[in-house]
């Protein structure tokens, strides 16, 4: 049977909006598009944790950035290391840092700037 240029277009529409609605589930938390460690819950919290390069050009040298980290430091420290582990899988293949200042570092050596909590480290090649 051979479909008209109104059953194709229908048929267009209802992909469109199955691909849209995917798309929302993944920010209601409920997976799919959208994830990320701000997705992922640590310690109960979720947390906008970032990590970039120091330098644009060297990638294997970065710094993980974890906003709000008083709601949880546990929590904080959890989602730096995601963060960390995620920028060198992507850039190196590799989930093997060498932190500077790392998740495992003692709380008193931490580095927070207001309440973000900053980590700093290396990713093995």
């Amino acid at each position: 049977m051979r479909k008209t240029g109104a059953g194709r277009t229908n048929a267009i529409i209802a992909m469109l909006c199955v691909g849209l609605a995917l798309t929302g589930c993944g920010r209601l938390g409920f997976g799919g598009v959208g994830g990320g460690s701000s997705e992922i819950r640590f310690d109960g919290q979720r947390f906008n944790a970032r990590a970039r390069a120091t330098e644009r050009r060297d990638k294997q040298t970065f710094v993980v950035t974890v906003p709000n980290a008083v709601r949880s430091l546990q929590g904080a420290r959890m989602a730096g290391d995601h963060a960390g582990k995620s920028h060198c899988i992507r850039y190196f293949g590799t989930s093997d840092i060498d932190w500077t200042v790392g998740p495992q570092t003692d709380p008193a050596a931490l580095v927070f700037e207001g309440g973000t909590l900053r980590l700093a480290g290396r990713c093995r090649d």
